[in-house]
C-alpha cells in the first residue's frame, strides 16, 4: 500500500504542479502602484490601477476597487494617458463607501503589456492610520479573441502608511500632465417620437474625453437658424442639462447649444436644430429676372415697331 501511494504521489503532484503552474502563468493581474515610503495628512497623491496581461491580449476590464475611506478620500479618478481608448460609462467613486469603478476597452490587437495603466485615482490622506486597497471579486478583464471571454484574474491589494502632518507642514501635491485637452467632438441629434416625452422635441447627445472624462452638460435654447449666434462659454443662460434633453422650445426653428465640460474644465460646444429657416428674399435673383423682363419687353416692343414699319414702307412703295 505504501508502495502504491508512493508511485501514486511521484505522478501526480508533477502533473498537478504542471497544471497550477499553467492556470497561474495565464491569468491577468490587476495591481495598485502607490509612492514609495509614507505619505502625510493632507497630501494627495496618485494612485495607479495597473494591468499586467501575462502575454494574453486584452480587450477590456471592469474594475471595481476599495479603499479605506476613514484614512483617506478620494479627489478624481483620471485617465489620461490610459490603456483604454474606450469608456462606456465614466469612471466614478464614493467617499461615503470607499469604492471606485473603471470600465474601459480597446480596440484589436488588444493589450498585452506587463504594467498597462487603467486610471490614476489621485487621493488625499485626511487621518493617519493604514490605508488599504483591494479589488472587489466582480472585478473582471476580457480577451481579445473575438468572444470577450473573461480571463482568469489575480487581485493584487496594497497599502500605504499615512502619517501625522507636523508643525507647519506644506502639504504635497499630485505632479504630472495636466489636462488641456477639451472633449471630442459630439452630435447634437434632435428627434420626437409618439412613445417618448408625449410626442415632444427632446435632444440627445453624448461626448468623449479621453484624458479627465466629462464632468456634466450645459444647454442653451435659441429660437432661430442661421442668425443664431454661438453664446459664449461664460454666457449666464448656460443651464445644466443631460441626454436626453426636452426642447423647451418646441415651436420651429430652433437651435440648441451642449457644451460639454471635462473634469479639467476644458469645455466643447456643439448645436443642433429642427425646423426650416424662414426664406430670405434674394435681391440679386430678382434683379436679374427683373433686366431680363425689361430686356425682353424692349425687344418686343422694338419688334413690334420694326414689323409696323416695314409693312407701311411695302404699302406705299411706288409703282
Amino acid at each position: 500500500m505504501k508502495s502504491f501511494l508512493l508511485k501514486f504521489s511521484v505522478i501526480i503532484i508533477p502533473v498537478m504542479v504542471f497544471v497550477l503552474s499553467v492556470s497561474t502563468a495565464s491569468a491577468a493581474k490587476l495591481f495598485f502602484d502607490v509612492p514609495t515610503g509614507v505619505v502625510t495628512v493632507g497630501d494627495k497623491f496618485p494612485v495607479d490601477i495597473r494591468l499586467d496581461a501575462e502575454g494574453q491580449a486584452i480587450n477590456a476590464a471592469e474594475v471595481d476597487f476599495n479603499y479605506s475611506v476613514n484614512i483617506v478620500r478620494a479627489n478624481n479618478i483620471n485617465l489620461y494617458h490610459s490603456i483604454f481608448v474606450y469608456r462606456p460609462v465614466d469612471p466614478g467613486f464614493s467617499n461615503l463607501v470607499g469604492a471606485g469603478s473603471v470600465v474601459g476597452g480597446l480596440p484589436t490587437p488588444g493589450f498585452v503589456g506587463k504594467s498597462g495603466l487603467v486610471a490614476k485615482v489621485i487621493m488625499e490622506a485626511v487621518k493617519p492610520g493604514v490605508m488599504q486597497l483591494s479589488f472587489r471579486p466582480n472585478s473582471r478583464v476580457l480577451l481579445n479573441d473575438g468572444l470577450g471571454t473573461e480571463t482568469h484574474l489575480s487581485l493584487v491589494p496594497n497599502r500605504l502608511l499615512v502619517v501625522a502632518a507636523p508643525n507647519g507642514y506644506k502639504p504635497n501635491q499630485p505632479t504630472g500632465p495636466l489636462d488641456a485637452i477639451p472633449p471630442l467632438p459630439f452630435d447634437v441629434n434632435i428627434i420626437r417620437t409618439p412613445h417618448a416625452f408625449n410626442n415632444q422635441y427632446f435632444a440627445t447627445f453624448m461626448a468623449e474625453d479621453n484624458e479627465s472624462g466629462i464632468d456634466h452638460y450645459e444647454v442653451i435654447e435659441v429660437s432661430g437658424i442661421d442668425s443664431v449666434v454661438q453664446p459664449e462659454p461664460t454666457d449666464l443662460s448656460w443651464r445644466v442639462g443631460e441626454s436626453p434633453h426636452v426642447m423647451k422650445l418646441q415651436h420651429m426653428p430652433v437651435t440648441i447649444f451642449v457644451k460639454a465640460v471635462d473634469r479639467a474644465g476644458n469645455i466643447r460646444i456643439e448645436r443642433g436644430s429642427f425646423g426650416s429657416a424662414p426664406l430670405r428674399p434674394n435681391y440679386g435673383r430678382i434683379f436679374a429676372l427683373v433686366l431680363i423682363l425689361f430686356m425682353l419687353l424692349c425687344l418686343a416692343y422694338f419688334w413690334g415697331w420694326f414689323r409696323d414699319n416695314r409693312h407701311k414702307h411695302v404699302t406705299h412703295r411706288p409703282r
